[in-house]
């Protein structure tokens, strides 16, 4: 590859970047309380291998755990609302996810795939990928504390 090459990868990398950060514009404000307050959120663990035929948006599927109190939701919905306000140079290609929250809102289903390795994130609506952002990684703590306390498996309390 010759230096005019690279330089026009790079420049269609800075694009693609600034247009997933765009696109996180999709949830407004509203939006946001509205999922807040949604009751019907679900927490789900993924192996980060790709399944055929996929069980959860491409991938294998663990376990789940539902969300039903609200200050559980509002927490998940403010940890992955952080995320999407997270700015890094830093991106990482792995993206073996391993967690995921979904919301069922009047909007329709809204999923958020997190690779905790590669400090990504893909945003589903409705099982099409709208976007795809870095993070900080600080939400894992809120989720793992949330999936703990929703857990029916004694080994995970």
């Amino acid at each position: 590859m010759n230096r005019l090459q690279l330089i026009g990868a790079c420049i269609v990398c800075a694009i693609s970047v600034n247009s997933w950060a765009e696109d996180s514009a999709i949830f407004s404000d509203e939006d946001w309380l509205e999922l807040a307050s949604s009751p019907n959120v679900t927490l789900h663990r993924l192996t980060g291998e790709q399944s055929d035929p996929p069980n959860y948006i491409g991938y294998q599927l663990i376990a789940t755990e539902s969300v039903t109190d609200l200050e559980s939701v509002a927490s998940l919905t403010q940890a992955v609302k952080a995320e999407l306000d997270f700015e890094s140079e830093f991106w990482a290609l792995c993206f073996t996810p391993r967690h995921a929250i979904s919301f069922q809102w009047r909007r329709g289903t809204t999923e958020f795939l997190i690779c905790y390795e590669c400090s990504s994130m893909r945003v589903y609506h409705n099982f099409e990928r709208v976007f795809k952002t870095q993070l900080s990684g600080k939400s894992q703590r809120v989720f793992d504390a949330i999936w703990k306390k929703n857990s029916e498996d004694p080994a995970d309390a």
